[in-house]
């Protein structure tokens, strides 16, 4: 079972990560730098972390992309995912997490049961997929073309 680092300040959405995680290994991170922290503690634990990545915390619009590049800059956490949920919906602001090393970007739902739904299918498909299978996890991150 892989552990879930959850970078969020807002109360509410950290209840719902909660409730929706159980008794399942799971990290609530409520500020970027508390995050930045637990990466270093984690370097030292050896734990297999996933990281979910809210874009914005407090004031800090850019926390969420510090937070990921943070991670990035580990050699030990390079391969470790990075799933962003943001309620951006920026195309720009999409591209530039996949560009700064996100495997995944999931936009928040003002609906609750629906936000909610979301989380579950996050859990259950990071709680399976094989981390160590790098060339999987490039392929989930690339987004696809559409074509005409």
């Amino acid at each position: 079972m892989r552990t879930f680092f959850v970078c969020d300040d807002s109360f509410e959405t950290m209840v719902d990560y909660t409730e929706v995680r159980g008794k399942k290994p799971f990290v609530p991170l409520v500020s970027k730098q508390e995050t930045l922290n637990e990466i270093k503690a984690y370097m030292r634990n050896g734990i297999e972390p996933i990281f979910v990545v809210d874009l914005q915390m407090g004031d800090d619009s850019d926390a969420g992309f510090d937070i990921i590049r943070a991670i990035r800059k580990k050699d030990a956490l390079k391969k470790a995912p990075i799933i962003v949920v943001s309620t951006a919906s920026e195309q720009e602001t999409i591209n530039q997490t996949y560009e700064l090393g996100a495997n995944a970007y999931i936009q928040k739902s003002d609906n609750g049961k629906r936000f909610r739904r979301s989380i579950a299918d996050m859990y259950a498909f990071w709680d399976k997929i094989d981390l160590h299978d790098r060339h999987k996890l490039e392929r989930i991150k690339k987004p696809r073309n559409k074509s005409s």
